[in-house]
């Protein structure tokens, strides 16, 4: 329950400003909590970034479901090509082993060169 009870979100946002503290909405498509070995995945988050005295806090609704954390490596194609061209091997090779390496571009090239 707030302390305010049902006040008009933007009548908030006024008030809050008047006692010092800023707040914004946040656009994001989804949040990731990463606890341990599992993470919250927040979709269709509503975000809101509150600052006082140069704190910054946030507050976070969604839809909540939980899932067992793995190692999500974003590997990105001109990363991917620089590896086979460097390496000389196929971007296939080259993918594997920046996927074993975790996306370290020059682990993946001694590597593949020795």
């Amino acid at each position: 329950m707030m302390p305010f009870g049902n006040v008009d979100p933007k009548k908030m946002h006024d008030m809050l400003k008047k006692m010092g503290i800023k707040s914004k909405d946040i656009e994001a498509d989804e949040v990731i909590i990463k606890q341990g070995d599992k993470r919250l995945i927040i979709r269709e988050p509503k975000i809101s970034e509150v600052e006082f005295s140069g704190q910054k806090t946030f507050q976070i609704h969604g839809n909540i479901s939980e899932e067992k954390g793995k190692d999500d490596i974003e590997l990105k194609d001109k990363d991917i090509k620089f590896v086979s061209e460097t390496a000389k091997v196929s971007k296939d090779k080259a993918r594997e082993t920046l996927e074993k390496t975790k996306g370290d571009i020059a682990k993946a090239i001694l590597i593949l060169r020795r």
